[in-house]
């Protein structure tokens, strides 16, 4: 069993010029921003949010990582010493017999990174209110999750954070520390477990549940890295909060689908289906934009008029042929609106009202606010 032993003693250093050098750790944390900043501009693009928002949001992010990590290692692990040599603690210098050197900085805390993370997100909240803080959580722990993946690698090159002997022939000799037994790798263990546990964030954020706020950030809180773990947070938070069953969610859509065709303000006719609403969709995993062409297969067009005022035109995506192929709806919507902006623009309708017409019960008349069914 003598070959289950891996003899691990890997330079820390990318390359080197006089006494500057790049060292395999830094190089996992700019992987770890620069991924992390691909994914959520992929994020912020998909849910239609300006993209100044994401470049002050990295500020934020770098600032408080690097500086949390820094003053976490300082503070919980080194202070014995660095509290007679301040100057060390933000300059990546060492105070050596012949004078100050270069060494860069070589203690970060992983737990330090995320109180700091913690404190910018805070902060980068209390000046950018476009969305909730809950919001934020949910949607950074996915690119934090296969960050710090590459940072545990970076602490297995750097020969830190081992496991404990494992008493056989099995295991990680990390001969830079002077060793010659073999120990776990625990630095790779993480990283393997993070990068699972990024998989099942980036499927959760796909899902319905990235709209369950804290829901994410709970689950990464929480997870130990062992797949039963994090399976079970995702039962135990979902039998909390009730969130629904794949299979509710089924039965939801076929009670939606029945309703929908005995509903009298959807009505088809020539090709095109007009409807007033889009039925009661309050239960989850009910609403399917596509439920008037599963009804009516044979229309080419669906025309949506909402309580609020709003007119949405569809084409049937089942139809390859459609009678009316090559009709523009974006030039009909513009002729339209064009012959009706003077007036449109005498209505101002504040915000409480649409939230009222759009989830009250109530029937309105001619002249109630937005449009009726009349109106088709």
């Amino acid at each position: 069993m003598y070959f289950t032993k891996i003899d691990w003693a890997p330079s820390e250093t990318l390359f080197k010029i006089g006494s500057f050098g790049i060292h395999y750790y830094s190089l996992m944390f700019i992987i770890a921003f620069g991924l992390g900043y691909y994914m959520m501009k992929k994020i912020y693009d998909e849910e239609k949010i300006p993209l100044e928002y994401l470049e002050s949001l990295f500020v934020y992010m770098i600032i408080s990582v690097l500086l949390g990590a820094r003053l976490g290692d300082v503070i919980f692990y080194s202070w014995d010493y660095y509290q007679n040599h301040l100057i060390e603690i933000l300059l990546p210098i060492r105070d050596t017999p012949t004078g100050y050197t270069f060494t860069g900085f070589r203690g970060l805390a992983s737990h330090g990174a995320v109180i700091g993370t913690l404190i910018g997100l805070y902060l980068y909240k209390r000046k950018f209110t476009h969305k909730p803080l809950l919001w934020l959580l949910d949607r950074v722990t996915v690119p934090i999750a296969i960050g710090a993946s590459f940072v545990r690698f970076g602490n297995l090159l750097n020969s830190e954070i081992v496991g404990k002997y494992t008493n056989t022939n099995f295991g990680v000799v990390f001969l830079n520390r002077g060793e010659s037994l073999p120990r776990h790798p625990a630095q790779l263990y993480e990283a393997i477990g993070y990068i699972i546990l990024f998989f099942i964030l980036k499927q959760t954020y796909k899902s319905e549940y990235k709209n369950k706020p804290g829901f994410m950030e709970e689950l990464v809180m929480s997870s130990k890295p062992s797949l039963l773990n994090i399976y079970q947070n995702i039962k135990r938070i979902a039998d909390r909060d009730n969130y629904a069953s794949p299979e509710m969610m089924s039965l939801n859509q076929k009670d939606y689908v029945t309703q929908r065709e005995g509903d009298p303000n959807m009505s088809f006719k020539d090709g095109i289906i007009y409807q007033y609403g889009g039925g009661r969709m309050f239960k989850p995993g009910s609403y399917d934009r596509y439920t008037p062409f599963k009804i009516n297969p044979e229309a080419d067009f669906l025309i949506t008029v909402w309580p609020m005022g709003l007119v949405q035109a569809s084409c049937n995506p089942f139809k390859t042929e459609r009678e009316l192929k090559g009709v523009n709806l974006g030039e009909i919507a513009q002729e339209v609106l064009g012959k009706w902006e003077a007036k449109l623009r005498e209505k101002i309708i504040p915000l409480s009202t649409i939230k009222w017409i759009s989830e009250s019960s109530k029937k309105f008349n001619e002249t109630s606010v937005g449009f009726t069914n009349a109106d088709l």
